[in-house]
């Protein structure tokens, strides 16, 4: 995803600096810069959310993985 994205904004600033007329400012090419990393990360924190198990549709908790085991009791050793 990372190299798509990038190739896109490279892309759209070749695009931006071939026309003629005005170009892209720079405070319009770091502002285009910062709503990419924006939505970048809230992507991110939805992926989190997700497997953190707290997106479940009903508000509660994944149920716990098959992989993880419960360690055995330990027997009482004080006597």
């Amino acid at each position: 995803m990372k190299v798509r994205q990038v190739a896109n904004e490279g892309a759209m600033a070749a695009l931006s600096a071939s026309r003629p007329g005005v170009g892209k400012t720079v405070r319009d090419v770091e502002l285009d810069a910062a709503n990419a990393e924006v939505a970048r990360l809230a992507e991110l924190a939805v992926r989190l959310t997700l497997v953190e198990g707290k997106g479940a549709p009903d508000g509660g908790e994944r149920p716990p993985s098959r992989c993880v085991s419960t360690p055995p009791a330990r027997p009482d050793c004080s006597t």
